[in-house]
């Protein structure tokens, strides 16, 4: 009876955390940062970004919605300011 309960604990922890790594996985980021750089070309567009934690690069395939962000992005970078970008929305 004590090994069932065992086995049905370590069942349960074991659904949990796989449960977990799969929504950490789907959770939206947001970086924050000045754009160094805007590539573009015919799939899609990278944005450089400087963040405090370093450079980074947010990758944002060509579509009509990501195209205003990426307008946004190369307004941000001739005027030096702030920048902000969500996975979310790409």
């Amino acid at each position: 009876m004590k090994f069932k309960r065992v086995r049905a604990a370590l069942t349960l922890l074991l659904a949990i955390l796989a449960f977990n790594i799969e929504a950490t996985a789907t959770y939206s980021k947001t970086f924050r940062g000045q754009v160094i750089e805007v590539n573009q070309d015919e799939e899609g567009s990278s944005i450089v970004l400087q963040t405090a934690n370093g450079t980074l690069s947010v990758y944002a395939p060509r579509s009509r919605a990501n195209e205003i962000i990426v307008e946004r992005a190369i307004k941000a970078r001739e005027m030096k300011t702030s920048f902000s970008i969500s996975t979310e929305n790409l």
